[in-house]
């Protein structure tokens, strides 16, 4: 889940199930006065489920620092996002009860989270995109 621990003064992270072909993590972060959230992850082999949830006090902006060739499912189930990639001219918006797949060769940039609440679904390792796309 990342080295989070470095970013946010509170972390906390179990991990509630783990087996050869199946692991469930539970994560949960806080910066006092500025947000919290956790993540819920579950992985089987090929694919993921990521439950994501921040509370904020302001605006802010998580940074994918290092562009790579990637694809992504979301479902937004409350809250605002606004992503800015470098390679593309304009921005991308994500509202609630709305459904995005994202494929980008430079997946790399930031993503402006506007409303108090946050909370999203993530699914879909690239290695098992790219699987299904080749055998289309």
């Amino acid at each position: 889940m990342g080295n989070w621990s470095e970013i946010f003064e509170k972390t906390k992270q179990q991990v509630v199930f783990t087996s050869e072909r199946y692991i469930d993590l539970h994560f949960r972060f806080e910066e006092p006065g500025l947000l919290s959230g956790y993540v819920q992850s579950v992985s089987t082999p090929g694919m993921q489920l990521t439950e994501f949830f921040l509370n904020a006090c302001q605006t802010f902006c998580l940074v994918d620092e290092e562009p790579k060739e990637t694809a992504e499912s979301v479902f937004v189930l409350n809250g605002i996002s606004e992503s800015n990639f470098h390679n593309l001219s304009s921005s991308l918006r994500f509202n609630k009860n709305h459904h995005n797949l994202q494929y980008n060769q430079q997946f790399g940039g930031e993503h402006i989270i506007s409303s108090p609440g946050f909370h999203a679904l993530y699914h879909l390792r690239y290695a098992f995109f790219k699987t299904v796309a080749a055998k289309r």
